[in-house]
């Protein structure tokens, strides 16, 4: 080549991995290579054409321009080599003699194969960011908004992916800006990974525990964290159960211990309550007798009761409001008898005012017999709402058998 030929090529070099002419046929002439990972491309077109070496959609858009006789820029399109494919994007101009026939096209030619295996590999992680059962977030530590989000991560928000982007981590993560920035701070400076439980609202409204592994990593020079959440709500529910059963059967081993130490009914009534509260479950245990005027007294108590100074007044009769409460039902029908959301429930509404004052959100009525004979009733109360289900009850149940 002689030296304009090689200021072309240097310059060509500098925008371009192959060169090549072909001609009318599509054959290739003349063919310059300028990298190495080209290599293959190179012997493969030198070896036949273009359109040989294409797909059946690649050949198609490629014959459609060079018909045309027109210039084309940026076209992409694989090459099937010996080894593996080739991805390139193709420019060409038409080339014309001096009486302007078609002679055939120069073409330059950039490999897009490590580009092509990159997206590939990032349509993968994509994809299997998206078949994540848990929420991914990434988040950018400078500016604390989000990078990427995954497909389960804007089902749970209830919101398309382009929405959640645009939300502020602090808003979708539950979290304060000062508490972001301190826990995003110390993943950096310490390294390592981090986890926490929290609260998250979920997209009807409800509340979903969730459990949060957070990691820094940096990329490109900025400080990215990555947050995978897991909603552990139906494992808490089943941890809860579980802690709720323990309580219940050391407050019924602790019964049974009472029963054989008790001296006296008074005694025993006494230790079947402090056994209830000291399981933790119940904030109040007490038990009501016939006061011998159409009322009940309270002849046992322990837990908050304690605190309340006012006579409660409940009646036998089913006449007035005040007799139509679970001790009485219970005391009049000799079964159990709940309600799970006390402070709502119509049966009690003459307690609820003393309901909110002692915190109380469900409560069980079980009846005491004596000779087959109901002489008083067990009442149990408990902070949480629809503490009392069918196991809980059962287990209730037969600590007042025991004590029957």
């Amino acid at each position: 080549m002689d030296s304009a030929s090689d200021s072309q090529h240097t310059l060509l070099s500098l925008c371009a991995d192959l060169y090549w002419r072909q001609d009318v046929q599509g054959q290739c002439q003349e063919i310059f290579n300028y990298a190495s990972k080209t290599e293959r491309a190179a012997r493969a077109i030198q070896k036949t054409t273009v359109p040989a070496l294409l797909n059946e959609a690649d050949r198609q858009q490629w014959l459609e321009q060079v018909n045309a006789r027109q210039s084309f820029r940026q076209l992409d399109c694989c090459l099937n080599t010996t080894d593996d494919p080739c991805f390139l994007q193709i420019t060409a101009v038409p080339q014309f003699t001096g009486d302007g026939l078609f002679d055939g096209y120069e073409c330059l030619a950039i490999d897009l194969t490590e580009v092509h295996a990159n997206n590939t590999n990032l349509q993968r992680f994509r994809a299997a960011m998206d078949m994540s059962m848990d929420m991914i977030y990434l988040v950018d530590r400078e500016t604390l908004t989000f990078l990427d989000v995954n497909d389960t991560a804007c089902k749970n928000a209830g919101r398309t992916r382009q929405q959640l982007l645009a939300d502020a981590p602090t808003i979708t993560l539950g979290m304060t800006k000062a508490e972001l920035i301190e826990r995003y701070d110390r993943l950096i400076n310490e390294g390592g990974h981090s986890r926490i439980e929290r609260q998250m609202k979920r997209k009807d409204g409800g509340m979903s525990t969730v459990e949060v592994f957070s990691r820094a990593t940096q990329i490109d020079g900025r400080w990215m964290i990555v947050g995978v959440s897991r909603d552990i709500s139906a494992r808490k529910r089943a941890e809860n159960r579980a802690l709720t059963l323990q309580h219940l059967f050391s407050a019924l081993s602790l019964t049974n211990e009472a029963i054989l130490r008790a001296e006296s009914e008074l005694s025993l009534f006494q230790s079947v309550c402090s056994a209830a509260v000291s399981s933790r479950l119940f904030s109040i245990a007490s038990i009501l007798a016939p006061d011998g005027h159409g009322g009940f007294k309270h002849v046992a108590s322990a837990g908050a009761y304690a605190r309340q100074r006012k006579p409660i007044v409940v009646k036998i009769a089913a006449d007035t409001p005040e007799g139509r409460g679970l001790t009485s039902q219970a005391y009049r029908d000799g079964k159990a008898i709940c309600s799970n959301d006390f402070k709502h429930d119509q049966r009690t509404r003459p307690w609820h005012d003393l309901a909110a004052s002692l915190d109380l959100g469900s409560a069980a009525a079980i009846p005491l017999f004596k000779r087959k004979q109901c002489i008083a009733v067990l009442l149990f109360y408990a902070t949480l709402p629809d503490t009392f289900d069918a196991q809980t009850m059962s287990i209730l149940q037969s600590m007042a058998d025991n004590v029957s």
